[in-house]
């Protein structure tokens, strides 16, 4: 979801099977995202619906969005997705006046966009690969508190965030 004060856009690699049934970004309840929200934020994403979480990441100047349209995969992990198929991206062009930041939400986010990018053209915005809200252990495993401490940093570039806890 963007808006024409969209400043950053949060990028996933593509939803899980829970949030692709809830019809909602970072719909599965055990996702650090809405979490990490809000902390950055100091407001209650957690316990907004869905639909107020949305206006209140927008009027912030965040949108959420993901580099793969569809693909195959059994289950939600992103190590399984095959066959990707790509957003169109190029539509985050139609935002320069606002737009200056990519937030990368994990590996597999960040290596789509390199593929999208090598078939089509390089976006022209800083980008930063942060460390995936899902709640599965990965490779580069962070706490919590690690990875809310490195999406602050990164989003306090760019728009006004909350108070540092």
């Amino acid at each position: 979801m963007l808006k024409k004060n969209t400043r950053i856009v949060v990028l996933g690699s593509m939803p899980s099977e829970r949030s692709i049934e809830y019809q909602q970004y970072y719909g599965h309840p055990r996702n650090h995202f809405w979490y990490i929200m809000a902390e950055i934020f100091q407001e209650p994403f957690p316990s907004m619906n869905y639909q107020t979480k949305l206006a209140r990441l927008t009027d912030r100047g965040v949108g959420l969005w993901d580099v793969i349209a569809s693909c195959d995969r059994r289950g939600s992990a992103d190590q399984r997705i095959t066959n990707e198929q790509y957003n169109p991206l190029e539509n985050l062009l139609s935002y320069p006046e606002k737009l200056c930041a990519l937030a990368l939400n994990g590996t597999k986010a960040t290596d789509s966009l390199r593929k999208w990018e090598n078939i089509h053209e390089v976006l022209p915005f800083e980008r930063k690969q942060l460390p995936s809200t899902s709640p599965v252990p990965g490779k580069n495993v962070k706490s919590f508190a690690e990875k809310t401490m490195l999406w602050r940093e990164f989003f306090s570039h760019y728009i006004e965030v909350g108070r540092t806890l």
